[in-house]
């Protein structure tokens, strides 16, 4: 025991003193340009990759690495949390110092000095894919980044945490990129999102690893891994890359009655892999058991390639254990936290330090372990060791202090004021916490999976069964209260379609929790599908005030201005919401429809092109229905030539349907090329002969060949074609009214007027079948029927017409009176 208090005595002066003996390390800077890659893989435990020991990980290619490298047996994440460990990656500062402590509520100051701008500054190309809305740049981490990809479900228009995509995805968007820029000097991040919640990998994947998901997204993340390391062999750049893998945090599998992570900081939450790569510089085969933290990897990699690193930075390099001189010497100071089950659970915020293999844990209940006797942390040494805890939970609280300015301080007694700067960071004295009876996150656990269990039931549909355990739960702790138990409850209330009992708990969580933005948005968007208008933009603007980079508060206000003829103001809005997520495509085609009604042309062709520059585009599974949508938006604007250059585009990539054929044919059509608009509508009925829109299309193209020709068998066929899609479809108004110009060119009057009717029946809206059927009684001198139809006409579209057409109807107004 003496023993181990004169390790940690030593530890604490070398701490606080900094002296180290300088040893030779290896570097990436001289006369070679190295690149620099990493590659984050999140919710990635250590011992589920094979080189860590896990004997069905399936990693072949990380194994590689790995062996062919340098491997770090014993890295740790400073929370298991992916915002906050990220910003503690890209910054070589602590949660509580760069004071990103949570997902979601937080975002990373600009004032930061990220890895990114240091590279930058040092003549490299840095470019980012991510793969999760928890990293989009909304919350600070594209500092330095010249591109930085959060495009992600393209498919989507607003995001969520629950948005992500997977690694071929990532893959595509790291090759596309890659393969532009491999010649230049660059700082590459890839992060996989794949292995976090919820596990659902490839079928091919998940037959590999029956009852195991989690370990097929890590096999499917290491295949593209691979393909990445190809494509560096492939450009014989492989040799001048130092490749860093490492993950962000862990995962829990029960071991501590945690499924997930968030709320302890247990060795499955905490203990990531971090591999180095590069042979020629670092060797090979290397193993490094000295414990080290994320904390340390941007001192780390600056060291490396010889960049001073900015005074503000708190972790140290561990350099000098790449070099093989003192890689067993020494031992680290870790520092580690959770402050999720705080914030979302109203748990004791959870602190902690890791030192000589003894790691604390600051909660109501301290916890103490012996990693090295008890690698599970089983035996809780609290009580046996009280006096080695005292000392511990001393060292973290001046730890704490000491590391929560820019820079560091010496050793100091602790005053009054940082016992209150102490709680403004996060810690809690076991003696307070149990005076202000605190829940620990060991008791309040079972709360949780009890709220997981629930979420489930609702995912299930099982809606009875949830309430009734919710309202079980809420009778066992009546005073328990917290972000997760409104939002469980709010879930609940949308998915029984309860909106009455949805919105006031939603009101009476904003009250009780009003930092959290998605309870205002909620609430905004209820009153937005209610039409109230005047309370939605109220909660959205309370929500900006908040945050001003919250992307959907500024598309429903787009949405509500543009809804009030205020198009101005609903400009100024969908414009914010493109300048944070200028890569979201749906976003860009709501907008551009939006343009399309104010005739502002020249900037809807702008945003047009931007989607086309959108790199996700270019190979991603599906894109060509967003494909199909530009090229469709280029023909309605008169950009025939392009349009048609998109649709061969999809075309040659063999996924031309008939809804793509019909579109063409359209394109053309207008373009005046009558001949291929003919051939692309035949094209798309021998894909679909049942196809009533593009039946309706050739009718209306035989109906202009006609007109042009007076060739009465195009007249025949044109009616053929209307009548097929009117059968195809029978509340299809706009064959209907095609119908009725067929009708009226052969003859036909009485069936002309029913078909113009019966379109006016089926969609009161259309106003090309009133103008049909005025214009036809005015031609036939019945003007009083000609009045009824254009009076009903002017009440119903006046206010919607451009200049142009309200001068054609009163004048035909005119003529009728």
């Amino acid at each position: 025991m003496l023993k181990l208090r004169l390790t940690i005595l030593m530890i604490v002066l070398s701490f606080f003193i900094g002296c180290k003996k300088e040893t030779t390390v290896p570097g990436f800077s001289g006369e070679v340009d190295y690149n620099l890659l990493l590659i984050v893989i999140d919710t990635m435990r250590a011992d589920r990759i094979g080189a860590y020991g896990f004997e069905k990980g399936g990693t072949p290619n990380i194994d590689r690495l790995a062996g062919d490298g340098v491997m770090f047996k014993n890295c740790y994440a400073s929370a298991p949390l992916t915002l906050p460990s990220h910003c503690t990656l890209f910054t070589g500062r602590h949660p509580f110092a760069h004071n990103v402590r949570n997902n979601g509520n937080y975002y990373l100051n600009e004032k930061e000095i990220t890895l990114a701008e240091i590279m930058k500054e040092q003549g490299c190309l840095t470019y980012a894919v991510i793969s999760s809305f928890v990293l989009h740049s909304r919350f600070g981490l594209d500092q330095g980044f010249g591109f930085y990809d959060d495009s992600l479900d393209i498919k989507k228009i607003i995001h969520d945490t629950k948005t992500e995509i997977k690694a071929d995805r990532v893959y595509t968007g790291f090759k596309n990129r890659f393969d532009k820029n491999f010649d230049k000097r660059f700082f590459a991040w890839v992060h996989f999102y794949d292995p976090h919640k919820p596990y659902d990998p490839p079928d091919n994947y998940k037959m590999r690893f029956p009852g195991d998901p989690y370990q097929g997204e890590v096999a499917f993340v290491d295949f593209h891994i691979g393909k990445i390391v190809a494509d560096l062999e492939a450009k014989k750049i492989l040799d001048k890359t130092l490749i860093i893998i490492v993950g962000d945090h862990g995962e829990a599998f029960g071991e501590h009655k945690e499924f997930g992570h968030g709320i302890f900081c247990y060795e499955e939450s905490l203990k990531v892999p971090l591999i180095f790569y590069n042979p020629g510089i670092l060797g090979k085969g290397k193993v490094i058991t000295r414990p080290v933290s994320l904390v340390d990897f941007l001192p780390t990699v600056l060291h490396l390639f010889g960049i001073k690193k900015p005074g503000v930075v708190q972790g140290k390099s561990f350099a000098d254990l790449l070099s093989g001189i003192e890689a067993e010497k020494g031992q680290a100071t870790i520092y580690f936290e959770s402050m999720q089950g705080k914030e979302k659970m109203n748990f004791a915020p959870l602190t902690g330090l890791l030192v000589d293999n003894y790691k604390y844990i600051s909660l109501p209940e301290p916890e103490l372990y012996d990693l090295i006797n008890d690698p599970l942390e089983k035996i809780n040494l609290f009580k046996g060791e009280n006096s080695l805890a005292k000392k511990m939970d001393r060292l973290l609280r001046e730890y704490m202090i000491s590391h929560s300015t820019t820079t560091f301080s010496t050793k100091r007694k602790l005053t009054g004021e940082d016992e209150k700067k102490l709680q403004s960071l996060g810690y809690i004295s076991p003696v307070s916490a149990k005076s202000k009876q605190v829940i620990d996150p060991k008791k309040g656990i079972n709360i949780v999976n009890k709220m997981n269990d629930i979420g489930m039931l609702m995912k299930e549909k099982k809606y009875v069964e949830a309430e009734k355990m919710l309202k079980e739960l809420i009778a066992k702790h009546p005073d328990f209260c917290s972000v997760r138990f409104y939002t469980e409850l709010i879930n609940l209330y949308a998915a029984m379609k309860d909106v009455k009992q949805r919105r006031k708990t939603l009101i009476e969580a904003i009250m009780r929790f009003p930092e959290e933005t998605n309870f205002k948005m909620n609430l905004a968007v209820i009153y937005f599908k209610s039409d109230d208008m005047a309370n939605s933009e109220k909660w959205c603007l309370k929500l900006l005030k908040q945050d001003h980079s919250y992307t959907p508060a500024y598309i429903i206000l787009g949405r509500i201005k543009g809804l009030n003829a205020l198009p101005d103001q609903a400009v100024s809005y969908y414009e914010k919401a493109l300048s944070i997520e200028p890569l979201n495509v749906l976003l860009q085609f709501e907008y551009i429809e939006f343009l399309a009604l104010r005739e502002k042309r020249s900037r809807m062709i702008e945003v047009i092109d931007s989607v086309l520059k959108n790199e996700t585009l270019s190979k991603e599974v599906g894109n060509f229905k967003i494909k199909t949508r530009v090229a469709v938006l280029l023909s309605q604007v008169g950009e025939w030539d392009r349009a048609v250059a998109v649709f061969r585009e999809i075309i040659a990539e063999q996924k031309a349907d008939a809804h793509v054929w019909n579109e063409l044919g359209m394109c053309y059509s207008r373009k005046g090329d009558f001949k291929d608009a003919f051939n692309a509508f035949n094209r798309s009925l021998a894909l679909d002969n049942n196809n009533a829109q593009t039946c309706s299309n050739m009718g209306n193209l035989l109906m202009t060949l006609f007109a042009r020709t007076r060739d009465k068998r195009y007249l025949v066929k044109t009616k053929d074609f209307f009548i097929k899609a009117t059968r195809i479809n029978p509340r299809f108004a706009e064959a209907y009214t095609g119908l009725g110009a067929a009708y009226r060119f052969s003859g036909e009057k009485e069936k002309a007027i029913k078909s113009w009717q019966e379109a006016i029946r089926i969609k009161p809206g259309f106003i090309n079948a009133y103008l049909a059927l005025s214009t036809f009684y005015l031609e036939t001198g019945q003007k009083q029927n000609a009045l009824k139809y254009l009076n009903r006409c002017k009440e119903l579209f006046y206010s919607k017409l451009k200049e142009e057409g309200r001068r054609r109807l009163d004048q035909l107004l005119q003529q009728a009176k």
